[in-house]
């Protein structure tokens, strides 16, 4: 098959497409290799997706519309839309939010409109467990919560999910919207909360938290997302909306003392301090998924524990130290 990947060079992306490329099938990605962490991580994982006969790279923003003109004439089978603008930690007291609209909003509903031109099966759409919000549930299920996103980035997918809704509907173009939850493993985001703690730790300095140390995530590892994603290529789905989890919460301070185990240190000696910058207004203190929808109609379910996808993370963040300290 034939899939086009937004995003191509993130976190997910990239392992999407490797996948996927390993597999023997055709992959067009497409990055602009933004500059909101290292380029340089970038520019690598594309480099590394070159290196496949059947990969091809477009370098452009998906607010741009070349799209249709570089393309033109071909086909795809699917589209993967994973690129977006995800980080608010630049001011804890301003947010600008039109990034957020133009990337999140503009730049989805153009590349579902490139969906269409390229005569896709299926567009499926990376959304954020950030569309919930605070909610007085304990869990946040699909169908029965109406989503009070607190963050612009939550506030941004949702108006997006909205978008990918209409023009399914308009097109009749089956969708997937996968709300995904914490993302995590060997080479995640180097800013994110795992490899700050794994830098921390490893270096006998107090970790520095955005928020309680008791607020509570649902971390979920990399290749069962990536297993998520391939799962709804096959599935016969008109339009959907799926929490792809782990289905288990676990606290920051608890993660932390997980994290010092595995580097062989006393998980109750861990120090923990409170970031000066006050981002209370758009964090979410628990998180806990509904995966009983992703079990129903994509017939999955994770595979990875939480213990396993740690020590793999840390495996290989200890063996790449110099992408560790872009954490710091």
């Amino acid at each position: 098959m034939r899939v086009l990947v937004t995003g191509s060079a993130g976190f997910i992306g990239y392992n999407l497409c490797r996948d996927l490329l390993s597999l023997g099938h055709s992959v067009i990605g497409i990055d602009k290799h933004s500059n909101d962490y290292a380029v340089s991580i970038k520019e690598n994982h594309t480099e590394e997706l070159k290196k496949f006969k059947n990969f091809e790279f477009i370098k452009l923003d998906i607010v741009n519309d070349g799209f249709a003109s570089i393309l033109s004439g071909q086909k795809v089978d699917y589209v993967v839309h994973l690129a977006a603008k995800d980080l608010y930690y630049d001011s804890h007291d301003r947010i600008e939010y039109s990034p957020y609209l133009e990337n999140n909003v503009i730049g989805t509903s153009r590349m579902f409109e490139l969906a269409k031109t390229l005569q896709a099966k299926k567009f499926i759409f990376a959304s954020t467990h950030s569309v919930y919000g605070v909610t007085k549930k304990g869990i946040f299920t699909e169908k029965k919560l109406i989503p009070q996103p607190i963050s612009p980035h939550g506030a941004s997918k949702l108006a997006a999910e909205h978008v990918v809704h209409y023009m399914s509907n308009f097109y009749e173009l089956p969708s997937v919207i996968l709300r995904i939850f914490s993302v995590y493993g060997p080479g995640m985001r180097p800013h994110t909360v795992i490899p700050h703690i794994i830098d921390r730790i490893n270096s006998d300095r107090p970790l520095e938290l955005y928020g309680s140390s008791s607020q509570k995530r649902d971390f979920i590892y990399i290749d069962d997302v990536i297993s998520y994603i391939k799962a709804a290529f096959n599935k016969r789905l008109k339009y959907q909306v799926i929490n792809v989890a782990s289905g288990k919460s676990i606290s920051l301070e608890s993660l932390a003392g997980e994290i010092a185990k595995i580097l062989g240190q006393d998980n109750l000696a861990v120090a923990i301090n409170r970031s000066s910058k006050d981002f209370s207004k758009v964090l979410v203190s628990d998180v806990l998924a509904d995966t009983s929808r992703a079990k129903k109609l994509l017939k999955h379910s994770p595979q990875i524990t939480l213990e396993e996808g740690l020590k793999k993370t840390v495996v290989w963040y200890l063996a790449n130290p110099d992408i560790l300290k872009l954490s710091a």
